[in-house]
């Protein structure tokens, strides 16, 4: 139900579904049961404004295929060789998909080179469930699960244990030993991971949520923020952002140079943001820790030159107000989009970019 790739997940639950046909179906039922499952999701994906449809359609034909020739593989070579296929032609094909489409942009899409670490994990599930019984295979399926929500869009690090915690569980020579570590390791990694996996799930969730499919999906009413009933309503492709938090107000300090997009977004990187719970995987990784902001084309006289004098600079410490979210079509990383309130607490020394005219 996402459009792009979880951070060290790849497609995440995208490819342990694939990967969950072609173990437990023939490879032509495994490519039939993806392309009716992929069909059936499509109402739920268009009626919440979840995902790009032109994903979706691709999805359709992709998943099919990906299904049947981890189907094949599972029969001709084993599990593992199943799980390699998934997770490598979900890499294969979404980097080469994101490039075309977006150009340099897109390596963004490459993180789902990680789709090979869930594909192999799910893989090995079965392999345990069918070679060792259920109780391994559900103790390997439960660290699986501890990864998939503590990785995916906030990251917490522990929660990669998971994989050991699912790895444990069907390897040694003493079974019920190996059960027991497995399930006591993965535990762990929950137990340390319980932030994270709330976010995450509430984003996995937004398809479901029953506000998703009203008319008031984006609204926002803060005294602080203002009140609007779409608050995307000049933002392009809104189907790429999940609100996290509808308004949030972050301190923090201007890092590097602030840019002007070609879609007119006056953008910069915050760093020292005062608020834990804030900053994605995506941020960590692609965004070297900083909070990304984003002051929308019709925004940018009220904002700009409101508080900041036309311009922003480097090592400003400002205030911003707006909602969080997580934009699922560039690496994952949490931003303030769009900025709805700024205010400037100190002036750096710059560079600063100012913005006039049109």
């Amino acid at each position: 139900m996402v459009n792009a790739p979880s951070l060290f997940q790849g497609y995440g639950p995208q490819v342990a579904a694939v990967v969950t046909a072609a173990a437990l179906l023939t490879p032509l039922e495994a490519s039939i049961a993806t392309l009716v499952s992929s069909i059936i999701a499509l109402p739920v994906l268009a009626g919440t404004h979840a995902v790009f449809m032109l994903v979706a359609y691709l999805s359709l034909v992709l998943r099919t295929i990906e299904a049947y020739l981890a189907g094949y593989a599972r029969v001709r070579k084993g599990y593992i060789c199943m799980g390699i296929v998934a997770g490598g032609f979900d890499a294969v094909i979404a980097t080469l998909v994101g490039v075309l489409y977006y150009g340099d942009d897109g390596i963004h899409t490459a993180l789902s080179v990680f789709g090979l670490v869930t594909g192999i994990a799910v893989a090995l599930t079965y392999k345990a469930w069918f070679e060792k019984g259920w109780i391994a295979g559900a103790t390997s399926a439960f660290g699986v699960l501890v990864f998939l929500l503590s990785t995916a869009f906030y990251l917490s690090p522990i929660g990669v244990l998971g994989l050991l915690g699912a790895v444990a569980s069907f390897i040694g020579g003493r079974q019920w030993a190996s059960i027991s570590t497995g399930v006591v390791i993965s535990v762990l990694a929950l137990a340390f991971s319980l932030h994270a996996v709330a976010l995450n799930s509430s984003i996995y969730a937004y398809p479901f949520k029953p506000s998703s499919w009203t008319s008031g999906r984006w609204s926002v009413n803060s005294p602080v923020c203002g009140s609007t009933s779409n608050v995307f309503i000049n933002t392009h492709d809104p189907e790429r952002l999940r609100i996290v938090e509808k308004c949030v107000t972050i301190e923090g300090t201007v890092t590097g140079t602030p840019k002007l997009f070609e879609d007119g977004d006056y953008c910069f990187d915050l760093t020292g943001v005062n608020a834990t719970g804030i900053l994605s995987g995506g941020n960590t990784v692609l965004r070297n820790g900083h909070l990304h902001v984003e002051i929308q084309e019709d925004a940018r006289n009220k904002l700009l030159y409101g508080a900041l004098g036309g311009m922003v600079c480097r090592g400003d410490k400002i205030v911003v107000s707006g909602p969080l979210v997580v934009d699922t079509d560039h690496g994952m990383w949490a931003e303030i989009h769009p900025a709805l309130n700024i205010s400037l607490v100190e002036r750096g020394s710059g560079p600063c970019i100012m913005v006039t005219g049109g």
